[in-house]
């Protein structure tokens, strides 16, 4: 497990913002780790790509969506060499067709772009991105059809369909260029080096970014139901005299009683080596607040002498750190006309799968 945490934080460094960068530059991410079922973690992941077309300008000519179907393909794929060549390409890695003991940790992908690599890309999309599911599974827990829409129709291109809702907001439908149906979305360059399931969707707007996040980065716990009853039990049977942080004790101890935590989630958390979801930008709460109108937080041992604490914390020393370094802001063009949450949103960003945040700035 360690191990496995250690190829993901490596993964997302030195892959997806390393140097070969295979889906383009990322200038912003969202990500967060899930574990369903007691299973392996998996990650959900939003990424904000430098210099990406606009997609819905695109879509509103035939040339736009000819160069969007462009860019699709040059990011996503779902062909498969591996159902047509598997015979002719050799597997280094399977255990049936090596001769001698292969060192995990030492083998490398081939080179890119030659027939070792695109042999090692057919194996891997055959093992890892192929969609399986039988009568009774997940995907077929409540009819005989897939609820992920497998086996997908065939697609000899590229196709963007530009639609408009009942209420004018725009979408888009992108139906990709497919040869085999049960192939899930992977980019090869990427695929070839995560050597994991990947599944890649392009997001068009703010609000795909929104419905994405809403329907898998911030699920809810299952059992819902179950949950809320227990809170909802928990919360009546505690004394409202009580101080609030013992009412929430309270609550927090009886939603962890049916809160059902993986071995591998456990581990995660006790070794505290990966974090549970990441950003590239941090959240920098500002108080707008006049002066004389702003709670503070006041230590125990000065609760008896609030009011002389308050009488002498005049407006100057109430000033927040950065509200100081606003007012002290140099005197020239780009910081005479800078508003002060442009001046907090400076800063640089953090790594992809780092536990360090020394070089975060608030953004």
């Amino acid at each position: 497990m360690h191990a496995a945490i250690c190829h993901l934080r490596r993964g997302g460094d030195n892959v997806l913002c390393g140097q070969s960068k295979p889906l383009g530059e990322i200038e912003d991410f969202f990500w967060r780790v899930e574990f369903q079922q007691r299973g392996s973690p998996h990650i959900h992941a939003l990424l904000w790509i430098k210099d990406a077309p606009d997609v819905l300008k695109l879509s509103e000519s035939e040339e736009g969506r000819a160069e969007l179907a462009a860019f699709v393909d040059r990011s996503i794929s779902v062909l498969s060499k591996s159902l047509q060549s598997l015979e002719t390409c050799p597997c280094n890695t399977c255990t049936t067709q090596r001769e001698e003991k292969v060192d995990i940790l030492a083998v490398r992908p081939p080179d890119y772009g030659t027939n070792e690599w695109g042999c090692d890309l057919s194996h891997l999309v055959q093992r890892v991105q192929q969609h399986i599911c039988y009568t009774g599974t997940a995907c077929r827990k409540k009819s005989s059809e897939s609820r992920f829409g497998y086996p997908k129709p065939l697609q000899s291109h590229t196709e963007i369909e530009a639609e408009t809702a009942s209420d004018g907001t725009p979408s888009l439908t992108v139906k990709l260029k497919r040869e085999v149906l049960t192939i899930n979305n992977y980019s090869p360059l990427l695929l070839s080096s995560w050597r994991a399931n990947v599944d890649i969707q392009l997001i068009g707007n703010a609000y795909g970014a929104a419905e994405y996040a809403g329907a898998y980065v911030s699920k809810a716990e299952p059992d819902t139901v179950r949950f809320r009853k227990v809170i909802a039990g928990a919360f009546k049977r505690s004394d409202l005299n009580l101080p609030h942080y013992a009412i929430l004790k309270r609550i927090a101890n009886a939603a962890l009683s049916i809160r059902e935590v993986s071995a591998q989630e456990a581990i995660y958390i006790l070794l505290r080596e990966l974090p549970l979801h990441g950003k590239s930008r941090t959240v920098t709460k500002v108080k707008v607040l006049r002066h004389n109108l702003r709670c503070y937080r006041v230590e125990r041992k000065d609760l008896q002498n609030i009011v002389r604490i308050a009488d002498v914390a005049g407006p100057k020393t109430r000033i927040e750190p950065i509200e100081s370094a606003y007012m002290a802001r140099p005197n020239d063009t780009l910081f005479n006309t800078m508003s002060f949450p442009q001046l907090i949103s400076l800063g640089r960003t953090g790594r992809m799968f780092g536990t360090s945040s020394k070089n975060e700035g608030p953004r």
